[in-house]
């Protein structure tokens, strides 16, 4: 099994971490464990995350922890999102400079059709996929096998919809915008 990409890594870190502002009063960060790659901090610096004026704080969501088995992914599923559905997403501007693209889909014919149509594309960017919705491993082999050289990965993205203000997918999410 492949490790986690640094992006989706730091995706899930962005969906459960504190407001940055909040961060950079605390200690400095201790890095535990390093496997190289680029820092993500310039993808929260980009998103310019502040406080919420009178919100309530929501505890943190926790990270799952992921099997050390071979069979990890298979492990983690069914991945679901409650607050993602299939359906048309609209084109829409949005400004977080140096956000690696990604895009959401899950197992369903539209995002079957989605991917096939766009996986060209999505390797050119070198796009992450999010796959918010999957019951079964076969589902999660079947998107990869239709967009073979992308990476796909299982996760939960309620949150991360909030957030961006998301209902449908699939979506290409860039530093510029939000796509059908």
């Amino acid at each position: 099994m492949k490790p986690f990409p640094l992006a989706v890594l730091g995706l899930s870190a962005l969906i459960t971490a504190t407001p940055l502002s909040a961060m950079q009063a605390a200690e400095p960060l201790i890095v535990v464990e390093d496997h190289g790659g680029v820092s993500a901090l310039p993808y929260y610096e980009a998103l310019n995350l502040q406080p919420r004026t009178g919100a309530v704080q929501r505890p943190p969501i926790p990270i799952p922890q992921i099997p050390p088995s071979m069979d990890a992914e298979a492990q983690m599923l069914p991945v679901r999102s409650a607050k993602l559905t299939p359906g048309v997403v609209g084109r829409r501007v949005i400004e977080a400079p140096g956000l690696q693209p990604f895009f959401l889909i899950g197992d369903d014919e539209a995002s079957h059709a989605w991917l096939g149509r766009h996986a060209a594309s999505l390797r050119e960017r070198r796009a992450a996929g999010l796959v918010v919705n999957v019951e079964t491993i076969q589902g999660l082999e079947r998107l990869r096998s239709l967009a073979p050289g992308l990476q796909l990965w299982p996760v939960s993205a309620d949150d991360l919809a909030d957030r961006l203000g998301l209902r449908h997918y699939p979506a290409l999410i860039t530093a510029t915008g939000i796509e059908p």
